[in-house]
């Protein structure tokens, strides 16, 4: 019931006017950003300064073509999300997925077209073409139809539910901020949250960071006077780089959707093992290590040396029992 709690929360918050709306909504992309510090296989990008180093780099690009041409990028930004909304989804079905992604790009520009179109042109400080509302609202229908199809299959799916709700009921700032956070940065982060070994501590120092970046915009933002599509520019470049596929921008050496092992073992053999034989009972397939089965035997990614280790201690074992 967490997802109607929210859509009930943001209800109440709209209710107020479209300040607490777009504040709210803003809140929510920040609460979800922490999601970006990690790739898919749940190790940190934080730690590796070649990937921070072509993040920045693709951000200034990305935040200064925004600045030049607007609209062009206000085109690819949308185009990006909704692709990273459906390829993020994983073990959800193909439906659902496409739903959420029309819904985060098109839900409000079908609902709510005169809203989301000003809210387009203050970003970019000029109106938009009615073409790309166009575009969005047909998307946004595709979205919904596609929705109802997977609530028939999944009537108890609460979060498909809110999201649905959404852009009909909220401003399109907020209903887009419910969208992201329940059906994409909500979902990520539970899977990150299982996969990676301390995830907290990154998960704090994010939040904290983000913390005092809102705090931050709140006291200078009025005092400076920033105009809107100068924000926007900057919006764009911090999160441009992470809709792009993560394999020209990870760890080096990290694959993508693969075994969390790996980057465990990078840091420590004996933790690598340890997770590794908790995770399932010690067995003998063949042509695998102990411990793999068929589904699994594929992305095994321990060191020559764990291999070994591992193997030696299982014909030891074997020997004694026999």
């Amino acid at each position: 019931m967490l997802p109607l709690a929210l859509l009930a929360a943001a209800l109440a918050i709209g209710a107020g006017g479209t300040e607490p709306a777009v504040g709210a909504g803003l809140a929510l992309f920040l609460a979800g950003l922490p999601h970006g510090a990690f790739a898919p296989d749940g190790v940190s990008l934080l730690r590796d300064a070649r990937h921070g180093v072509r993040y920045a780099g693709v951000g200034i690009i990305a935040g200064t073509t925004v600045l030049l041409a607007p609209v062009m990028v206000l085109a690819l930004f949308l185009l990006l999300s909704g692709w990273h909304f459906a390829a993020d989804g994983a073990g959800q079905p193909w439906v659902r997925r496409l739903a959420i992604a029309g819904l985060a790009i098109g839900g409000s520009a079908l609902l709510r077209p005169t809203e989301t179109a000003a809210v387009f042109a203050a970003l970019c400080g000029a109106p938009v073409p009615g073409v790309l509302v166009t575009v969005l609202a047909a998307a946004g229908a595709a979205a919904v139809l596609l929705a109802l199809a997977a609530l028939r299959r999944a009537p108890g799916d609460a979060a498909l539910w809110a999201m649905l709700a959404a852009p009909a009921l909220l401003h399109p700032v907020l209903a887009t901020g419910v969208v992201f956070v329940l059906g994409h940065a909500g979902p990520v982060s539970a899977r990150l949250l299982e996969k990676t070994p301390h995830p907290w501590r990154i998960v704090a120092a994010v939040g904290a960071a983000s913390a005092l970046v809102a705090a931050g915009l709140v006291v200078a933002v009025p005092q400076a006077n920033v105009p809107l599509p100068f924000l926007a520019a900057a919006g764009v470049g911090l999160i441009l780089p992470h809709l792009l596929p993560l394999r020209a921008l990870r760890v080096p050496g990290a694959v993508p959707r693969r075994s969390v092992y790996r980057n465990q073992a990078a840091t420590s053999s004996a933790t690598w093992l340890a997770a590794r034989l908790s995770a399932s009972p010690i067995a003998a397939p063949s042509g695998g290590m102990p411990g793999t089965t068929a589904s699994n035997r594929r992305v095994e990614t321990a060191p020559p040396a764990v291999l070994r280790t591992a193997s030696k201690r299982t014909t030891t074992e074997d020997v004694r029992a026999s």
